[in-house]
């Protein structure tokens, strides 16, 4: 478990957030798709280098045994190829081909799964089970190049160093922005074991797990979206109806499973975890205020990466990141991890206004729309009234 966190951290600086800007370039110049694809492809070639230098120089440093060293570079080089599959399958989103990308998907998890279970039945190491999710995604990423046929490029597909270097500069704050959004989803548990113990860890971990499910929709709504923007940055209208096409979409799934969490608590933590997590239940509808901000931000923040302002959602990050912090030192002293969801509250609020005005103060003002604002006023009221009970701790 440990070496898979370590080369998940390690394989952030390969992914450098290139889907998402990826995404964006198809998107805006689909007759584009091959050259952009081979720009991001170029790109992680050259990060890759890096990282494989750094693990290398990382295993000799730390004197890691050869089956420590083989097992790290297993699980290095499954989410590196991972990585260049994904940027393939960006490509397919891009250009609207999401049956494409789902088939490629379905049948690449289907071997990940197969592969991985017969390597662990026959075999019994974890060195054995990390070549099996190699093989497979090394399948998923010769299956994702069909991707070829529909987004040629009339120049070779050659690596030049100093293109590579050109483009992850010029792609940085994307870089920046993906580092930084990981950052900030891992700093809570960093405070909830510092402050409060692994006991606390462990329930709040379980209502983490609960959000990301819940919050999963929103990253389809976002793969759908970022496409659309980009293409309409220069038609007022249209940017307008997508924005808040996505708003509406972005407040109804994510108000849907909040009130779940809000007012289902009790068959929601039977049905996942039992009886030893009950403790978990008062803090569910604070989980789900919280995963209700988190998607109206969202809208905002899939604007400002759909126009090209990646810079200022990375500005925005750390200021949401300050507040998280002096809030969290506060807060999860006095009133333990419902002290800590009321500063994730707070910071994620102070993030979906900064989205929201950096959007207006750089020329695109998105008018909310009345049908917008009677979901989210009411939606905001019935989160509000799910808390009533709660606010005692």
């Amino acid at each position: 478990m440990y070496w898979f966190t370590v080369s998940s951290v390690v394989v952030l600086i390969v992914d450098f957030g290139l889907s998402q800007s990826l995404l964006r370039d198809v998107g805006r110049s689909p007759d584009k798709a091959g050259g952009a694809l081979r720009a991001a492809l170029e790109g992680k070639l050259l990060l890759t280098t890096v990282v494989l230098l750094g693990c290398l120089g990382f295993c000799i440093a730390a004197s890691l045994t050869f089956l420590q060293a083989s097992l790290f570079f297993l699980l290095v080089m499954t989410g590196v190829v991972a990585s260049f599959a994904e940027a393939m399958n960006a490509t397919y989103r891009g250009l609207g081909l999401f049956q494409s990308e789902t088939k490629i998907v379905l049948f690449s998890n289907l071997v990940y799964f197969l592969l991985a279970a017969l390597c662990l039945y026959y075999f019994k190491t974890e060195v054995a089970v990390a070549m099996g999710m190699l093989a497979s995604r090394v399948a998923h990423c010769l299956i994702s190049m069909s991707v070829f046929r529909v987004a040629a490029c009339d120049a070779p597909y050659s690596a030049s160093f100093s293109r590579a270097l050109l483009y992850v500069k010029k792609h940085f704050s994307f870089g920046l922005d993906a580092f930084l959004t990981n950052f900030y989803s891992s700093i809570d548990t960093i405070l909830v074991q510092h402050y409060l113990g692994s006991g606390a860890v462990g329930i709040y971990q379980a209502g983490v797990r609960l959000m990301q499910g819940g919050n999963t929709f929103a990253q389809v709504l976002s793969n759908v979206y970022i496409p659309k923007i980009a293409r309409s940055q220069g038609d007022g209208p249209a940017l307008l109806s997508h924005m808040q096409g996505l708003l509406f979409f972005m407040v109804i799934v994510g108000g849907a499973v909040s009130l779940v969490f809000s007012f289902f608590q009790d068959p929601v933590v039977a049905l996942f975890y039992g009886e030893r997590y009950q403790d978990l239940k008062g803090l569910l509808p604070f989980f789900g205020f919280l995963l209700f901000v988190r998607y109206v931000a969202a809208a905002y923040g899939v604007g400002l990466a759909g126009l090209g302002l990646q810079s200022r959602r990375v500005f925005g990050i750390v200021g949401a990141l300050v507040i998280f912090v002096l809030f969290g030192h506060v807060l999860v002293g006095r009133f333990q991890l419902y002290g800590l969801l009321a500063a994730l509250i707070a910071s994620t609020a102070f993030l979906m206004i900064y989205y929201a005005r950096a959007l207006s103060l750089n020329g695109f003002l998105v008018r909310m729309g009345g049908r917008n604002r009677v979901l989210i006023g009411a939606l905001f009221l019935l989160l509000t009234a799910g808390l009533r009970g709660h606010l005692a701790f």
